[in-house]
């Protein structure tokens, strides 16, 4: 979680009437949006602190995955191999990616980018070979689900 935006008080000498706090929270496997609000407000009555709100900024999303074994995987793992000469590391991430809005329309999907240098900060980067190879991979895995006929 991240309390990326705050806002409240007039002056730097006057005690603030209200308080805003924006967090940014990534949900793990097995809860929900609706759980987090419910311990948060639990947390808060707990506190006695019956004047906060707590209020979901949509759009919220589930955690989902794509499994290992899907044919999308291998096919993207042998593309990655091709180009890169090492095979990927599977791994999961709290990232916020646009895979968010297809796996729950039952499109499975797959990150493969290229490495951030300084991510989120001042001058963050990409290199020029590194973006080849993410452009080679993300060809062949389109070409190859194409090919497949299944639609992956």
């Amino acid at each position: 979680m991240s309390a990326g935006v705050i806002r409240g008080g007039i002056k730097v000498n006057v005690v603030p009437r209200r308080c805003e706090v924006e967090v940014d929270c990534r949900i793990p496997f097995g809860i929900t949006p609706e759980d987090i609000k419910a311990e948060v407000e639990r947390r808060l009555a707990a506190a006695g602190l019956t004047d906060v709100r707590f209020e979901h900024m949509p759009p919220l999303f589930n955690a989902s995955y794509t499994s290992p074994a899907h044919p999308l995987v291998a096919m993207a793992r042998a593309n990655a191999t091709a180009a890169t000469g090492t095979a990927p590391q599977l791994t999961a991430t709290f990232s916020a990616t646009d895979a968010r809005y297809f796996r729950p329309r039952g499109v499975p999907t797959l990150i493969f980018g290229p490495r951030p240098h300084g991510l989120a900060a001042p001058d963050e980067y990409i290199t020029v070979d590194d973006l080849v190879a993410v452009t080679k991979v993300h060809l062949g895995t389109a070409l190859d689900v194409v090919l497949s006929g299944d639609g992956a």
